[in-house]
């Protein structure tokens, strides 16, 4: 459970704006995210705009869920995640996903204008392929992103949210996956994550300072106390 202050509950889709805004502040200092969507390219008014169609569009998903944790004196959204729950889709809704994410390799005009699709590619790409490879989708809880506004750090937010599922993990007997952060890759550890896996981009290529990693990560069920 939340501590008293704060509130666990779903997202919905009212809370988009809200989502987006604590996303943009939570990553504002992440060099990789400034370098594959770039605000001064994109523009403050478009990368909000593409955002918010993007978080919609994962709440059309039945296997994806949504959480967040709000402040109970001022409703302020502290942190929320997005975790795609084990299912077997059908040979038709998986064949049209495929042909969905072909189309956005493909079609430039997916990504808002500005951002670095270079990087996007070598980034995503991997981490795609490592998804495919460690993630079994109708065995595995799959937590997609996780994000704190910087007001709420270091109150153990982020591992109250995740928490919630990987009890629900744990009771069903199943994994969990998570793509790992240099700022969140410690918290995962401590809630007996494992790292099995790393994505690691030069920055240097696109004008940035050194280079910066996703740690894939699995965790095997625990058993119920």
């Amino acid at each position: 459970m939340a501590p008293e202050n704060f509130i666990l509950s779903t997202c919905t889709p009212a809370d988009i704006p809200a989502m987006v805004e604590l996303n943009l502040s939570a990553f504002a200092n992440d060099p990789l995210s400034n370098i594959t969507m770039p605000r001064e390219m994109i523009g403050e008014a478009e990368l909000r705009r593409w955002m918010s169609q993007f978080i919609a569009s994962f709440f059309e998903k039945p296997e994806v869920h949504f959480f967040k944790i709000t402040e109970t004196h001022t409703g302020s959204l502290a942190a929320w995640m997005r975790c795609a729950f084990p299912h077997v889709l059908s040979e038709e809704e998986s064949e049209k996903r495929k042909a969905e994410k072909e189309q956005k390799v493909k079609d430039k005009s997916f990504w808002p204008k500005g951002a670095n699709l270079d990087v996007i590619n070598v980034k995503f790409g991997t981490l795609g392929q490592l998804k495919e490879y460690y993630c079994n989708d109708s065995e595995t809880y799959y937590v997609q992103l996780l994000a704190t506004d910087p007001a709420y750090q270091r109150r153990g937010l982020a591992s109250k949210l995740l928490k919630q599922v990987l009890q629900i993990a744990d009771r069903g007997g199943k994994m969990s996956y998570i793509e790992a952060t240099e700022a969140g890759f410690p918290v995962y550890q401590k809630l007996l994550f494992k790292q099995v896996d790393i994505v690691e981009v030069d920055l240097s290529r696109w004008g940035g300072k050194g280079t910066t990693s996703n740690r894939i990560m699995q965790r095997e069920p625990q058993p119920i106390l």
